[in-house]
């Protein structure tokens, strides 16, 4: 039996500093997420599907605006794919409000319609929302956008940084 006087410091059990490095090298960093936000079904499934094999991003989806104000009220994406013309809050209203929470300031935004002469587009535009994608679209230049945009963060087309 031990006692007192037999305790001698021992390093079993402890790590080195070269062995928390290399731990620290297998720790993976936390990915981004992207919110897929589209009332077309179809076309949000095929998307979230296509990025979820292809990237290394975790992906969620949403049906309209109100279901992704909630999603990004509970967890914000650091990049939204948003549809412009949805039921109940089209994404025009829902980039208003992603304006107006200083906490959203640097949400990056990927818009995909299927109307590229609509004034809404126009109105993004001005409100810099500028990466645009017309429905049917080049789903390899999509990943290679979002791949870059998540990658620097905060740089967009229009900065030319891409």
């Amino acid at each position: 039996m031990k006692t007192r006087d037999d305790w001698r410091p021992t390093t079993e059990g402890v790590l080195t500093q070269e062995e928390i490095a290399m731990l620290s090298m297998h720790v993976p960093e936390p990915r981004s997420l992207i919110l897929v936000v589209d009332d077309d079904e179809v076309f949000r499934k095929m998307l979230t599907k296509g990025l979820r094999e292809n990237l290394p991003y975790a992906v969620e989806e949403a049906a309209n605006g109100i279901e992704a104000s909630i999603r990004i009220g509970a967890q914000p994406p650091d990049l939204l794919i948003l549809d412009i013309m949805m039921p109940e809050m089209d994404g025009l209203e829902l980039c208003k409000v992603i304006r107006k929470d200083p906490n959203l300031a640097n949400l990056q935004v990927i818009i995909v319609t299927g109307f590229p002469g609509h004034d809404k587009v126009a109105r993004l535009a001005n409100m810099g929302f500028t990466d645009v994608f017309v429905k049917p679209f080049d789903i390899l230049r999509l990943f290679r956008t979002v791949d870059r945009m998540l990658q620097r963060p905060y740089a967009t087309s229009s900065d030319g940084k891409y």
